[in-house]
């Protein structure tokens, strides 16, 4: 446990080994330091005809390791226009077994064995360049040399996830990286943290983003230079692996959408979506699934959470004013729906004000599903979901929503204020918002 602590909240890594004294790194062939004019800082260059005599190794030798636990792999890189280049990263599992993740725009295809894994990387091209265009209309040859108005990426990779989908193992550290031409580097750090770089730190103040919630903004030693009026993602590129996104060609890591250049201010905040795997991959982790889990789902259940049209109620709610069918016919059992139906006592108050209405009703279904008072939860401290993928968040951002077994907890950011749904008799597995 004392061998991570030092690595929060991220590790550089040309810091970590002193790159520029080249002690506990190698370098071999053209690799030399240069001011680039777009970041406006000392980057690497590597290049050679042959990917394999010109490159950055660090450690320096093959008996080292880098020992970096961290989850996440970040490289800021910028391909060669016109060039191929290759990168090897050396990733130890908890067994012992080393595994080598490749990815290049050399590569025509995925391939696998039980020690080596090699994606083809997509070189995007700049927002509405001809290369752009022309890959939005192509379906086949898309990896090749890097286009000629290529830009400055920002790559992310989820070593764990890599290691525990494609090759069913657990993720220990990263051991070595190797850097190949024909590419210019700015740096390379891991983390256990999500981060975005296209939100800086007064940004990230704003919406509550910190490091205690697995999110936060680039550090500052490895964050790209934005000019006053100009968004990030309109000058570079951000690539997850695994994202969302189509593949083509299979198992490929690219931009999410190769249509578009993403000017999202927060993707961390939407739900992580894994890269789609080949049939024997999804056939080896269903039955990983099989064997790992401790007993058979008897039901899923499904929560709505209803947005409530008053006013006067909270943006996010669970009882939703709305007419609704009571035969069963239109029913759906799998979910727990709680409605407030306009027939059912109201015309008993009808001096009342809607808002007042509303509010009487609330309380009044509400208190049908909660307990004796004297048994009321105040506060939960737990959460019940396998991933941040079991956690919500609503439209306004300011709240979060995540199962703890059969009761789902909202918590209001800037107060930690928790509210309470209950209802369910057995653990929530599905959530989702309905907004009407």
């Amino acid at each position: 446990m004392a061998s991570r602590v030092w690595q929060h909240p991220y590790v550089n890594i040309f810091k970590h080994v002193r790159i520029e004294e080249w002690k506990k790194s190698a370098k071999e062939g053209d690799v030399a330091t240069y001011t680039d004019k777009t970041l406006k800082c000392s980057v690497l260059r590597i290049k050679g005809p042959v990917p394999a005599s010109n490159y950055i190794l660090i450690p320096k030798s093959s008996s080292q390791s880098l020992g970096l636990t961290g989850h996440y792999f970040y490289l800021l890189f910028r391909p060669t226009p016109a060039k191929y280049f290759v990168v090897h990263l050396d990733v130890a599992a908890e067994e012992g077994q080393v595994v080598r993740v490749s990815f290049s725009n050399m590569f025509k295809e995925f391939k696998s064995t039980a020690t080596w894994l090699q994606f083809p990387f997509l070189c995007g091209a700049a927002k509405d360049s001809v290369y752009e265009s022309t890959a939005k209309s192509a379906r086949r040859d898309l990896v090749g040399p890097a286009p000629s108005m290529v830009r400055w990426t920002c790559l992310m990779l989820d070593l764990q996830y890599i290691l525990s989908v494609y090759l069913s193992r657990c993720h220990s550290h990263l051991k070595s990286i190797k850097l190949c031409a024909n590419m210019s580097v700015k740096n390379m750090f891991t983390t256990d943290l999500l981060l975005d770089p296209g939100v800086s730190f007064s940004e990230a103040k704003l919406m509550g983003l910190a490091s205690s919630q697995g999110t936060g903004p680039m550090p500052r030693d490895m964050s790209f230079p934005v000019p006053n009026g100009d968004h990030w993602h309109d000058l570079y590129d951000y690539i997850r692996f695994p994202s969302q996104g189509a593949r083509l060609p299979f198992d490929s890591i690219q931009k999410d959408n190769l249509n578009s250049v993403s000017t999202q201010k927060s993707p961390m905040r939407k739900e992580s979506r894994c890269v789609t795997i080949s049939k024997p991959v999804q056939d080896r982790v269903s039955l990983i699934q099989q064997i790992t889990s401790p007993r058979p789902v008897r039901q899923t259940f499904t929560l709505e959470l209803l947005i409530c049209t008053f006013s006067t109620l909270s943006s996010l709610c669970s009882i939703s004013h709305r007419p609704a069918s009571r035969t069963s016919g239109g029913a759906d059992n799998r979910g727990v729906h709680v409605y407030v139906h306009p027939e059912d006592d109201f015309s008993t108050h009808r001096e009342d004000s809607e808002e007042e209405k509303v509010k009487f009703h609330t309380d009044l279904m509400l208190n049908k599903l909660l307990p004796d008072p004297i048994l009321r939860l105040n506060q939960i401290i737990g959460f019940g979901g396998a991933s941040t993928k079991c956690a919500l968040w609503t439209k306004s951002g300011d709240a979060v929503v995540y199962p703890c077994h059969a009761i789902i907890v909202s918590m209001k950011i800037s107060s930690s204020q928790q509210r309470f749904f209950i209802g369910h008799t057995d653990k929530v597995n599905v959530m989702c918002f309905a907004y009407l």
